[in-house]
Protein backbone atom coordinates (compact mmCIF):
# COMPACT_ATOMS: atom_id res chain seq x y z
CA UNK A 1 0.00 0.00 0.00
CA UNK A 2 1.09 3.37 -1.10
CA UNK A 3 0.59 4.50 3.25
CA UNK A 4 1.32 2.13 6.19
CA UNK A 5 -1.78 2.15 7.37
CA UNK A 6 -1.96 1.94 11.78
CA UNK A 7 -5.26 -0.28 12.69
CA UNK A 8 -7.06 -0.76 16.14
CA UNK A 9 -8.37 -4.19 16.51
CA UNK A 10 -11.65 -4.77 18.61
CA UNK A 11 -12.19 -8.25 19.79
CA UNK A 12 -9.39 -11.29 19.54
CA UNK A 13 -12.49 -14.30 18.91
CA UNK A 14 -12.09 -16.86 15.66
CA UNK A 15 -12.35 -13.34 12.54
CA UNK A 16 -9.91 -11.41 14.21
CA UNK A 17 -7.15 -14.47 14.13
CA UNK A 18 -7.59 -14.15 10.39
CA UNK A 19 -8.15 -11.25 9.77
CA UNK A 20 -5.54 -9.45 11.73
CA UNK A 21 -2.64 -11.42 9.46
CA UNK A 22 -4.24 -10.51 6.47
CA UNK A 23 -3.60 -6.68 7.41
CA UNK A 24 0.04 -7.46 8.33
CA UNK A 25 -0.10 -9.10 4.64
CA UNK A 26 -1.12 -6.30 3.18
CA UNK A 27 1.38 -4.04 5.06
CA UNK A 28 -0.57 -2.37 7.66
CA UNK A 29 0.59 -2.26 11.12
CA UNK A 30 -1.64 -3.15 14.04
CA UNK A 31 -0.86 -0.78 17.07
CA UNK A 32 -3.46 -1.17 19.37
CA UNK A 33 -5.82 -4.34 20.86
CA UNK A 34 -8.68 -4.67 22.76
CA UNK A 35 -11.29 -7.89 24.50
CA UNK A 36 -13.35 -7.72 26.77
CA UNK A 37 -11.62 -10.78 28.52
CA UNK A 38 -8.01 -9.00 28.86
CA UNK A 39 -6.23 -11.56 29.36
CA UNK A 40 -7.34 -12.84 25.79
CA UNK A 41 -5.94 -9.77 24.21
CA UNK A 42 -2.60 -9.89 25.66
CA UNK A 43 -2.15 -13.59 24.68
CA UNK A 44 -3.58 -12.14 21.15
CA UNK A 45 -0.74 -8.89 21.29
CA UNK A 46 1.87 -11.50 22.14
CA UNK A 47 0.79 -13.74 19.46
CA UNK A 48 0.69 -10.97 16.51
CA UNK A 49 3.51 -8.57 17.77
CA UNK A 50 0.82 -5.73 18.74
CA UNK A 51 2.69 -3.38 20.92
CA UNK A 52 -0.55 -1.79 22.90
CA UNK A 53 -3.46 -3.98 24.74
CA UNK A 54 -6.18 -2.14 26.28
CA UNK A 55 -8.26 -2.61 28.77
CA UNK A 56 -11.35 -0.62 27.95
CA UNK A 57 -12.15 0.36 24.25
CA UNK A 58 -12.80 4.08 25.44
CA UNK A 59 -9.08 3.50 26.03
CA UNK A 60 -8.16 2.50 22.63
CA UNK A 61 -9.59 5.36 21.22
CA UNK A 62 -8.07 8.62 23.85
CA UNK A 63 -4.89 6.85 24.01
CA UNK A 64 -3.82 4.97 21.06
CA UNK A 65 -2.34 6.22 17.56
CA UNK A 66 -4.08 4.81 14.59
CA UNK A 67 -5.79 5.64 11.57
CA UNK A 68 -9.13 2.99 11.45
CA UNK A 69 -10.30 1.20 14.21
CA UNK A 70 -11.51 -2.48 12.92
CA UNK A 71 -14.75 -3.61 14.92
CA UNK A 72 -14.45 -7.78 14.74
CA UNK A 73 -16.31 -8.57 17.68
CA UNK A 74 -19.80 -10.16 17.79
CA UNK A 75 -22.60 -8.36 16.54
CA UNK A 76 -24.45 -6.94 19.67
CA UNK A 77 -21.07 -4.95 20.13
CA UNK A 78 -20.94 -3.51 16.35
CA UNK A 79 -23.32 -0.23 17.41
CA UNK A 80 -21.66 0.34 20.63
CA UNK A 81 -18.32 0.47 19.21
CA UNK A 82 -19.33 2.45 15.81
CA UNK A 83 -20.62 4.84 17.79
CA UNK A 84 -17.84 5.39 19.67
CA UNK A 85 -16.07 6.23 16.46
CA UNK A 86 -18.36 8.74 15.72
CA UNK A 87 -18.52 10.15 18.87
CA UNK A 88 -14.36 10.04 18.83
CA UNK A 89 -13.53 10.67 15.24
CA UNK A 90 -12.16 7.84 13.97
CA UNK A 91 -12.56 6.06 10.52
CA UNK A 92 -14.05 2.83 11.28
CA UNK A 93 -14.20 -0.74 9.83
CA UNK A 94 -17.39 -3.03 11.19
CA UNK A 95 -17.76 -6.62 10.72
CA UNK A 96 -20.69 -7.90 9.01
CA UNK A 97 -23.89 -7.85 10.07
CA UNK A 98 -24.07 -4.49 11.09
CA UNK A 99 -26.74 -4.66 13.75
CA UNK A 100 -29.79 -6.78 14.47
CA UNK A 101 -31.77 -3.96 14.62
CA UNK A 102 -32.79 -1.76 11.62
CA UNK A 103 -32.73 1.24 13.79
CA UNK A 104 -29.64 0.95 14.94
CA UNK A 105 -27.94 0.52 11.49
CA UNK A 106 -29.91 4.03 10.31
CA UNK A 107 -28.46 5.42 13.72
CA UNK A 108 -24.75 4.08 13.01
CA UNK A 109 -24.78 5.57 9.78
CA UNK A 110 -26.06 9.10 10.59
CA UNK A 111 -23.74 9.24 13.37
CA UNK A 112 -20.44 8.53 11.41
CA UNK A 113 -22.00 11.08 8.52
CA UNK A 114 -22.46 14.17 10.81
CA UNK A 115 -19.24 13.63 12.46
CA UNK A 116 -17.19 13.17 9.11
CA UNK A 117 -16.20 9.76 9.43
CA UNK A 118 -15.36 6.95 6.97
CA UNK A 119 -17.35 4.08 7.81
CA UNK A 120 -17.43 0.82 6.22
CA UNK A 121 -18.29 -2.85 6.34
CA UNK A 122 -15.79 -5.77 6.10
CA UNK A 123 -17.79 -8.01 3.85
CA UNK A 124 -15.73 -10.44 2.03
CA UNK A 125 -18.03 -12.57 0.09
CA UNK A 126 -18.18 -9.93 -3.37
CA UNK A 127 -13.95 -10.05 -3.41
CA UNK A 128 -13.70 -14.02 -4.09
CA UNK A 129 -11.90 -14.75 -7.43
CA UNK A 130 -15.06 -16.66 -8.81
CA UNK A 131 -17.55 -14.17 -8.39
CA UNK A 132 -15.31 -10.82 -9.39
CA UNK A 133 -14.89 -13.24 -12.69
CA UNK A 134 -18.56 -13.66 -12.76
CA UNK A 135 -19.45 -10.07 -12.21
CA UNK A 136 -16.71 -9.24 -15.14
CA UNK A 137 -18.68 -11.98 -17.40
CA UNK A 138 -21.79 -10.17 -16.76
CA UNK A 139 -20.80 -6.69 -17.54
CA UNK A 140 -19.33 -7.59 -20.52
CA UNK A 141 -22.65 -9.05 -21.55
CA UNK A 142 -21.32 -12.25 -22.16
CA UNK A 143 -25.17 -13.60 -21.69
CA UNK A 144 -26.90 -10.23 -22.66
CA UNK A 145 -29.80 -8.94 -20.38
CA UNK A 146 -30.08 -10.88 -17.46
CA UNK A 147 -33.68 -12.70 -16.73
CA UNK A 148 -33.14 -14.90 -13.87
CA UNK A 149 -30.52 -16.44 -11.79
CA UNK A 150 -30.14 -18.87 -8.70
CA UNK A 151 -28.03 -18.54 -6.08
CA UNK A 152 -27.42 -21.17 -3.37
CA UNK A 153 -25.10 -20.95 -0.47
CA UNK A 154 -24.53 -23.35 2.36
CA UNK A 155 -26.53 -22.77 5.76
CA UNK A 156 -25.76 -24.04 8.94
CA UNK A 157 -24.62 -27.72 10.02
CA UNK A 158 -25.20 -29.26 12.92
CA UNK A 159 -21.35 -29.18 13.70
CA UNK A 160 -21.48 -25.27 13.02
CA UNK A 161 -24.43 -24.75 15.43
CA UNK A 162 -22.63 -27.12 18.31
CA UNK A 163 -19.85 -24.96 17.53
CA UNK A 164 -21.92 -21.62 18.21
CA UNK A 165 -24.16 -21.84 21.01
CA UNK A 166 -25.52 -18.30 20.26
CA UNK A 167 -26.38 -19.46 16.80
CA UNK A 168 -28.82 -22.03 18.38
CA UNK A 169 -31.18 -19.20 20.14
CA UNK A 170 -30.63 -16.59 17.39
CA UNK A 171 -34.40 -16.00 15.65
CA UNK A 172 -33.47 -16.86 11.79
CA UNK A 173 -29.92 -17.42 12.16
CA UNK A 174 -28.72 -18.34 8.72
CA UNK A 175 -30.60 -15.19 7.49
CA UNK A 176 -28.95 -13.25 10.33
CA UNK A 177 -25.61 -15.14 9.58
CA UNK A 178 -25.66 -15.39 5.93
CA UNK A 179 -28.03 -13.51 4.91
CA UNK A 180 -25.73 -9.87 4.72
CA UNK A 181 -23.56 -12.26 2.03
CA UNK A 182 -25.67 -13.72 -0.08
CA UNK A 183 -27.86 -10.47 -0.61
CA UNK A 184 -24.19 -8.56 -1.00
CA UNK A 185 -23.56 -10.61 -3.82
CA UNK A 186 -26.85 -10.47 -5.29
CA UNK A 187 -26.53 -5.97 -5.36
CA UNK A 188 -23.16 -6.83 -6.61
CA UNK A 189 -24.43 -8.75 -9.34
CA UNK A 190 -27.57 -7.37 -10.07
CA UNK A 191 -27.84 -4.39 -9.01
CA UNK A 192 -30.99 -3.20 -6.35
CA UNK A 193 -34.07 -5.20 -5.52
CA UNK A 194 -37.80 -4.14 -5.66
CA UNK A 195 -39.02 -6.73 -3.47
CA UNK A 196 -38.41 -9.55 -1.44
CA UNK A 197 -40.26 -12.67 -0.43
CA UNK A 198 -38.37 -15.24 2.08
CA UNK A 199 -40.04 -18.42 3.66
CA UNK A 200 -37.61 -20.00 5.70
CA UNK A 201 -37.89 -23.52 7.66
CA UNK A 202 -35.94 -25.61 10.18
CA UNK A 203 -34.04 -29.16 9.69
CA UNK A 204 -32.95 -29.08 13.20
CA UNK A 205 -36.12 -29.53 15.46
CA UNK A 206 -34.30 -30.10 18.62
CA UNK A 207 -32.42 -26.84 17.93
CA UNK A 208 -35.70 -25.03 16.38
CA UNK A 209 -33.70 -22.54 14.69
CA UNK A 210 -34.47 -21.49 11.25
CA UNK A 211 -31.69 -22.77 9.10
CA UNK A 212 -33.37 -22.68 5.25
CA UNK A 213 -34.07 -20.16 3.61
CA UNK A 214 -35.41 -19.26 0.13
CA UNK A 215 -35.22 -15.40 -0.67
CA UNK A 216 -37.36 -14.27 -4.02
CA UNK A 217 -36.16 -10.87 -5.26
CA UNK A 218 -37.87 -8.80 -8.15
CA UNK A 219 -34.81 -6.57 -9.00
CA UNK A 220 -35.47 -3.45 -10.55
CA UNK A 221 -33.77 -4.06 -13.50
CA UNK A 222 -36.57 -6.52 -14.16
CA UNK A 223 -34.56 -9.94 -13.14
CA UNK A 224 -36.10 -12.48 -10.64
CA UNK A 225 -33.61 -13.66 -8.26
CA UNK A 226 -33.74 -16.61 -5.76
CA UNK A 227 -31.08 -17.01 -3.29
CA UNK A 228 -31.19 -20.01 -1.32
CA UNK A 229 -29.65 -21.04 1.98
CA UNK A 230 -29.40 -24.84 2.42
CA UNK A 231 -27.80 -27.93 3.51
CA UNK A 232 -27.08 -30.91 1.72
CA UNK A 233 -25.64 -29.50 -1.99
CA UNK A 234 -23.29 -27.38 -2.75
CA UNK A 235 -23.22 -23.71 -3.72
CA UNK A 236 -24.22 -23.16 -7.15
CA UNK A 237 -24.91 -20.24 -9.13
CA UNK A 238 -27.32 -20.17 -12.66
CA UNK A 239 -27.93 -17.30 -14.48
CA UNK A 240 -29.78 -17.00 -17.61
CA UNK A 241 -29.46 -14.23 -20.11
CA UNK A 242 -30.97 -13.67 -23.43
CA UNK A 243 -27.59 -14.63 -25.09
CA UNK A 244 -27.44 -17.68 -23.30
CA UNK A 245 -26.68 -19.19 -19.48
CA UNK A 246 -23.69 -19.16 -16.96
CA UNK A 247 -22.79 -21.10 -14.31
CA UNK A 248 -20.63 -21.34 -11.52
CA UNK A 249 -20.30 -25.12 -10.36
CA UNK A 250 -19.16 -26.13 -6.63
CA UNK A 251 -15.61 -26.27 -8.26
CA UNK A 252 -15.49 -22.79 -9.05
CA UNK A 253 -15.61 -23.53 -12.93
CA UNK A 254 -16.93 -21.28 -14.81
CA UNK A 255 -19.73 -22.92 -17.87
CA UNK A 256 -20.82 -20.75 -20.52
CA UNK A 257 -23.37 -21.95 -22.89
CA UNK A 258 -24.31 -19.66 -26.10
CA UNK A 259 -25.94 -21.06 -29.38
CA UNK A 260 -26.30 -24.59 -28.41
CA UNK A 261 -22.66 -24.24 -27.58
CA UNK A 262 -20.38 -24.71 -24.02
CA UNK A 263 -17.39 -22.81 -23.39
CA UNK A 264 -15.42 -24.12 -19.89
CA UNK A 265 -13.43 -21.56 -17.83
CA UNK A 266 -11.34 -23.60 -14.97
CA UNK A 267 -11.39 -22.59 -11.62
CA UNK A 268 -8.28 -19.84 -10.67
CA UNK A 269 -5.41 -22.09 -9.45
CA UNK A 270 -4.70 -20.92 -5.57
CA UNK A 271 -2.01 -21.50 -3.15
CA UNK A 272 -2.35 -21.40 0.65
CA UNK A 273 0.08 -18.49 1.80
CA UNK A 274 1.76 -19.48 4.80
CA UNK A 275 -0.71 -17.09 7.27
CA UNK A 276 -3.82 -18.65 6.69
CA UNK A 277 -3.97 -21.77 8.99
CA UNK A 278 -4.52 -25.36 6.90
CA UNK A 279 -7.86 -25.99 9.04
CA UNK A 280 -9.48 -22.70 8.04
CA UNK A 281 -8.52 -22.71 4.08
CA UNK A 282 -10.09 -26.44 4.14
CA UNK A 283 -12.95 -25.43 5.92
CA UNK A 284 -13.65 -21.83 4.30
CA UNK A 285 -11.90 -22.68 1.17
CA UNK A 286 -8.74 -20.84 -0.26
CA UNK A 287 -11.09 -18.85 -2.22
CA UNK A 288 -12.90 -17.31 1.27
CA UNK A 289 -9.83 -17.02 2.73
CA UNK A 290 -8.18 -15.24 0.27
CA UNK A 291 -10.69 -12.74 0.07
CA UNK A 292 -10.25 -11.52 3.48
CA UNK A 293 -7.40 -10.08 2.78
CA UNK A 294 -8.42 -8.73 -0.96
CA UNK A 295 -11.30 -7.04 0.99
CA UNK A 296 -8.60 -4.94 3.17
CA UNK A 297 -6.65 -4.23 0.53
CA UNK A 298 -9.90 -2.23 -1.52
CA UNK A 299 -10.39 -0.93 2.09
CA UNK A 300 -7.39 0.72 2.67
CA UNK A 301 -7.27 1.56 -0.99
CA UNK A 302 -10.64 4.01 -0.45
CA UNK A 303 -9.70 5.04 2.57
CA UNK A 304 -6.26 6.17 1.59
CA UNK A 305 -7.35 7.64 -1.29
CA UNK A 306 -10.59 9.40 1.01
CA UNK A 307 -13.19 7.95 -1.13
CA UNK A 308 -16.09 5.79 0.24
CA UNK A 309 -15.40 1.69 0.22
CA UNK A 310 -17.41 0.12 -2.64
CA UNK A 311 -19.06 -1.89 0.82
CA UNK A 312 -19.15 1.54 2.89
CA UNK A 313 -22.04 1.68 4.94
CA UNK A 314 -24.13 3.93 3.67
CA UNK A 315 -25.23 1.68 0.69
CA UNK A 316 -24.80 -1.51 2.91
CA UNK A 317 -27.96 -0.46 4.31
CA UNK A 318 -29.61 -1.76 1.10
CA UNK A 319 -28.05 -5.09 2.04
CA UNK A 320 -29.18 -5.06 5.40
CA UNK A 321 -32.63 -3.91 4.66
CA UNK A 322 -32.93 -7.21 1.92
CA UNK A 323 -31.76 -9.17 5.55
CA UNK A 324 -34.76 -7.49 7.38
CA UNK A 325 -37.27 -7.48 4.92
CA UNK A 326 -36.54 -11.40 4.58
CA UNK A 327 -37.16 -11.65 8.32
CA UNK A 328 -40.52 -9.68 7.86
CA UNK A 329 -41.79 -11.64 4.82
CA UNK A 330 -40.99 -15.19 6.98
CA UNK A 331 -42.86 -13.74 10.18
CA UNK A 332 -45.35 -12.34 8.13
CA UNK A 333 -45.77 -14.73 4.81
CA UNK A 334 -45.77 -10.96 3.06
CA UNK A 335 -44.06 -9.76 -0.06
CA UNK A 336 -42.08 -6.39 1.35
CA UNK A 337 -41.09 -3.68 -1.07
CA UNK A 338 -37.36 -2.72 -0.20
CA UNK A 339 -36.76 0.72 1.19
CA UNK A 340 -33.40 1.76 -0.81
Amino acid sequence: MEKKLRIAVFGTGYWASLQVPSWIESGAEIVAVWNRTYEKAVAFANKFGIPNVYKTPEEVFEKAQFDIADIITDMDAHYPFVMMAAKYKKPVISQKPMSNKPEECLQMVDACEKSGVWFAMHENFRYRQSLHRVKDLLESGTIGKIFWAHIRMRSLTRSRLEGAPYLQTLDHSTIRNMGPHIFDVTRFFFGEAQTMYCPQTTTFPDYGTLDIALATMKMKSGALVQCELSTGLPPNIFISGEKGTLILDAGNNVIITRDGKEERLSAPKIVKPAYIPQESWEYHGGEGMLSIKSCIEDLSRAFIKNEPAKTNAKQYLSTMDLVFKAIKSCDDNKVYTLDY
